[in-house]
């Protein structure tokens, strides 16, 4: 539940940072929804990895 928790946050950092980042500086506002994505996508991978 904890890894949950933190990769939750993490999302939700990363998001927010490549909103702004990727509208100011590379004219990519999306950028913020695909590093989310890209997080959550990996904290599933790796706990699905690991009950193997």
């Amino acid at each position: 539940m904890r890894k949950a928790a933190v990769s939750s946050i993490v999302a939700i950092i990363l998001g927010y940072l490549g909103t702004v980042f990727g509208a100011e500086i590379m004219n990519w506002p999306q950028l913020g929804s695909i590093l989310a994505i890209v997080v959550m996508g990996v904290a599933i991978i790796t706990s699905l990895e690991k009950d193997k």
